[in-house]
């Protein structure tokens, strides 16, 4: 199907796509009564089974465990809330507008479903879809009989032989009513209602979530009511964000695997509930690369593809990630260069913050170098990890700049020096490496968090700090960029990543508390020490 936004959609489109759907599902053998019999239970039983089969003009790769996840969910449970933050490419809309509503018709669990979309032409042409599978596949005729409809998309409703209907309406727009004979809406889909322009307007926000808690949950039928709120996740105010602030908020984070055993699930996700609210966030990638649709997407494939991407597109699109930029740190401040030898610098620290608790804050731990009068950020670990994992990972990068021929010095928090367990786990993976590694506590009184990043912003803006290119697709560096364009006094922003490098720097500099001063390139005037 043509893209919505490139060209407007017409009825010639629309005839010349159902052609496409017969060609595409004409290939199949007809069996006997018992075998087809056999082979639909089959198909029910399982979603990624089913998709392949009847729609397999769209399924260009098997299913991922995402997909069918929430295909299962919705069959095992009629009332349910889902809010799917999935990544651009995910497939995210053909099977939450077409993949899902036909499951579950087909499991006769739908009579009535309305599809919300930004405005009633593109809801129009998203149900368009739904009518042409009814209209000529004809796997999905074989099995399940002549559905040739009554209504059209281009009027916004329709009805399948079998008496399912089917509405399209545009945000804002009025569900209140809407019936199926007895049946009032059972199966809702909002699909992509976020866009830039709306972002930046909180009171239509406020409105539209409004508008979806009282006009679209409140036409749900009694129990049948499945709802599903899908959008990639690029800006960081929207209707999604907003929903998920107020429907999962204190809610639960919940083991995917505890649900569905058969269930591998690979990548970067997130999945909380908070009563029938379920939230499912699915980013391409992981922090190493590992692709949550390996079925389709190579670690390799990510890595080249975010490699011919800003930065900026690239967290937002791809990662769920929006970068709100503030105004301390500027993107064109940002220098990428491949760097000398480790032996070469004159100096080299790794700073520590290892955060207060496990999983939920970033640990931060920042490998810099001086080499000249530069200021290098060689690599990092900036991950919401196990304090476990950033042990792990100190002892290697100790090792790893010990095997180059260089010595680093390694600093932490001073806060955490009196905190047993955590030198405990230092203790443990010392056994068994079989030597301790050897790190001091910074204590040096540090003042206010936001004027001593800020204070670094002139060395970025001369031009005097430089970022390992060889490092600018890990994912602890492009978390560390995003946290520093981020920096903006009153921002709530994770700030981990910039505290960590602050205090490298100072290290580097010779600095211990500065709250004003001048950087000339290669040199240091201090105008206040405090």
């Amino acid at each position: 199907m043509s893209s919505i936004a490139e060209k407007p959609y017409t009825r010639k489109d629309w005839e010349e796509h159902c052609r496409f759907i017969a060609e595409s599902s004409s290939d199949f053998v007809k069996d006997t009564p018992a075998d087809k019999e056999k082979r639909i239970k089959k198909l029910l039983s399982n979603y990624g089974l089913f998709f392949e089969y009847y729609f397999s003009m769209f399924a260009s790769a098997r299913c991922s465990w995402y997909q069918i996840f929430i295909a299962h969910l919705l069959l095992r449970m009629p009332v349910i809330f889902l809010i799917l933050e999935w990544f651009r490419g995910s497939a995210k809309s053909i099977h939450a507008d077409m993949g899902y509503p036909l499951w579950l018709w087909a499991h006769k669990e739908m009579k009535c479903m309305v599809l919300l979309g930004q405005n009633q032409t593109i809801a129009q042409i998203l149900l368009s879809d739904i009518q042409a599978q009814f209209e000529k596949n004809e796997k999905l005729e074989y099995d399940f009989g002549s559905q040739v409809s009554i209504g059209d998309w281009e009027t916004g409703e329709f009805k399948t032989r079998d008496g399912c209907a089917f509405f399209a309406r545009g945000m804002g727009q009025s569900i209140r009513g809407l019936r199926n004979g007895p049946h009032r809406p059972d199966f809702i889909v909002a699909d992509d209602l976020d866009t830039e322009e709306l972002s930046r307007n909180p009171k239509r926000i406020k409105d539209t979530v409004n508008w979806l808690n009282d006009g679209a949950l409140g036409a749900v039928d009694i129990g049948n009511q499945r709802f599903i709120l899908v959008n990639n996740g690029p800006f960081a105010t929207s209707i999604l964000r907003s929903m998920v602030k107020e429907k999962i908020t204190g809610g639960i984070k919940v083991s995917i695997r505890s649900i569905m055993r058969n269930i591998r699930a690979a990548g970067a996700f997130t999945y909380q509930i908070k009563g029938k609210w379920h939230y499912l966030r699915v980013n391409a990638v992981d922090e190493d690369w590992q692709p949550s649709w390996p079925e389709k997407y190579t670690r390799e494939y990510w890595k080249d593809f975010a490699a011919d991407r800003s930065m900026r597109s690239w967290l937002r699109e791809w990662q769920n990630t929006p970068i709100v930029e503030g105004g301390t740190f500027k993107p064109e401040w940002m220098q990428w260069k491949q760097l000398p030898p480790l032996k070469k610098y004159r100096k080299l620290i790794i700073y520590v913050d290892p955060s207060a608790k496990d999983n939920a804050d970033f640990k931060a731990a920042s490998l810099w170098g001086m080499y000249d009068t530069e200021l290098h950020k060689i690599k990092c670990f900036l991950r919401q990890s196990s304090r476990l994992n950033l042990v792990k990972y100190l002892y290697d990068t100790y090792e790893w700049v010990r095997s180059k021929n260089a010595y680093v010095t390694i600093k932490m928090e001073g806060n955490f020096a009196q905190d047993e367990l955590f030198k405990d786990i230092f203790k443990e993976e010392g056994k068994r490496r079989g030597y301790q590694l050897p790190f001091t506590f910074d204590k040096d009184q540090k003042g206010d968090k936001f004027d001593r990043i800020e204070s670094t912003s002139a060395l970025y803006e001369q031009r005097n700090i430089y970022w390992n290119e060889a490092e600018r697709t890990s994912s602890d560096m492009i978390t560390a960029e995003q946290q520093l364009l981020a920096i903006e006094r009153g921002s709530k922003a994770p700030d981990d990543g910039p505290d960590a490098d602050t205090s490298a720097i100072y290290y580097l500099m010779d600095i211990k508390r500065i709250r004003d001063f001048n950087i000339r390139t290669g040199s240091i005037t201090k105008e206040r020490e405090v």
